[in-house]
């Protein structure tokens, strides 16, 4: 999973659709991006990031602007997003290691035995 960071230019859908499409304009990348944004969960938990009601007006007006630190799955669809306001890289990077020693992605490395000072005889 790759994150990009960006800022939110705005927000369209019908709500009963399934999907909106969340306008984007990443910092990493040379234009601006649409992307699939779940209309019920996504949504709200956008606005509640925001603290914005889901209403067309107040949520539009509430991200737009604001910059986030999101992930997008291959399909275009948002994977998942915070304020990045609130984006810790570091502790990204620890669970991200963590999860990938678990799933057994990095083979485990033995500490060396180390011999005491005085251990000659």
């Amino acid at each position: 999973m790759e994150n990009h960071r960006g800022y939110i230019v705005g927000i369209g859908g019908h709500p009963m659709s399934g999907l909106w499409q969340l306008r984007l304009e990443p910092s990493d990348l040379e234009s601006p991006v649409s992307v699939y944004i779940e209309s019920g969960t996504g949504v709200r938990a956008l606005a509640a990031a925001f603290g914005a009601t889901e209403a067309a007006g107040d949520l539009q007006d509430k991200i737009k602007g604001q910059e986030i630190v999101f992930s997008v799955v291959h399909m275009g669809i948002l994977e998942g997003f915070t304020p990045a306001a609130d984006w810790d890289e570091a502790e990204y990077q620890r669970e991200e290691y963590a999860n990938e020693v678990a799933n057994g992605e990095h083979a485990e490395v033995e500490s060396p035995e180390i011999e005491e000072e005085g251990d000659d005889a």
